[in-house]
């Protein structure tokens, strides 16, 4: 027989969880811009290197 569960606190883990992803998508979205505006600077360079 399963052990019952608290509902409540099922739904407190899952805003807990919900919060994490929110947070690791809005970081991950800042470094893949910067990781963006790197890669145009090292184009940018090798363009000016090969004139």
């Amino acid at each position: 027989m399963p052990a019952p569960v608290d509902i409540e606190a099922v739904k407190v883990d899952i805003a807990k969880v919900d919060k994490r992803i929110e947070t690791v998508k809005s970081d991950l979205l800042k470094w893949m811009f910067a990781a963006l505006i790197a890669q145009g600077g090292v184009i940018v360079a090798v363009l000016q290197l090969l004139k």
